[in-house]
């Protein structure tokens, strides 16, 4: 049940990560109503909820940055009625690791010119996600071997 700001007199606020629940009620018993039912439904659907954001998350972390080069095939490649692994994969090439695996190379465009940067593959706001590591732009080298995805 939704109340306007100046309707609502008991109110009880939850965290759970970086989300935010509030029940608010205007009197004692709609208020006890509102908690016992955000413990038996509600707590199993926001949890669901952010079950489905980190799943979303990992899934965006590993999706190429519009502008980034293809990702070349990974499916094997018939020839001569033979299947054969194609012999170089964007997931061949060396790429930093980190605590958590491999690292996930983005790029884009800031205030100080074109950036490009490899992230830790943990969902954002992780406890402990490792820092970026960022690609100097004056080391050809580093810039020009740099891998997306």
């Amino acid at each position: 049940m939704a109340y306007d700001n100046d309707q609502w007199v008991y109110q009880a606020s939850f965290k759970h990560g970086a989300d935010m629940v509030n029940i608010r009620a205007g009197d004692i018993d709609s208020f006890e109503s509102a908690l016992v039912a955000f413990e038996e439904r509600g707590i199993g659907l926001v949890l669901s909820i952010q079950k489905h954001m980190a799943a979303a998350d990992v899934v965006a972390s590993v999706m190429p940055v519009a502008g980034s080069a293809p990702v070349a095939a990974s499916t094997p490649v018939e020839t001569n009625g033979t299947w054969n692994q194609p012999s170089t994969t964007s997931q061949s090439v060396s790429k930093p690791t980190c605590q958590h695996g491999p690292r996930v190379g983005r790029e884009g465009n800031g205030a100080k010119g074109p950036w490009r940067a490899y992230f830790c593959s943990t969902p954002k706001g992780t406890p402990d996600q490792c820092d970026p590591m960022w690609v100097d732009r004056k080391d050809s080298n580093a810039w020009n071997s740099w891998v997306a995805g």
